[in-house]
């Protein structure tokens, strides 16, 4: 699985030098999906966190 992320890495960073020249943090492919892991980890561990201390039967809405 390592080698299978990292060829994927290299190869893209790669491939996306040489197609579109890019530089920095925008040779990495899907650059902007991997900075917002730790913030979909924080959101899916705020979730896990709510189900498990339950909400209510309601789900978070009143009534009118």
């Amino acid at each position: 699985v390592f080698m299978a992320v990292a060829a994927y890495l290299i190869f893209g960073s790669w491939l996306n030098y040489n197609r579109y020249s890019a530089r920095g943090w925008d040779l990495v492919p899907h650059s902007e999906t991997i900075r917002d892991i730790p913030y979909l980890f924080r959101d899916w561990i705020r979730r896990v966190v709510n189900t498990v201390q339950g909400g209510g039967s309601r789900g978070g809405y009143s009534a009118v």
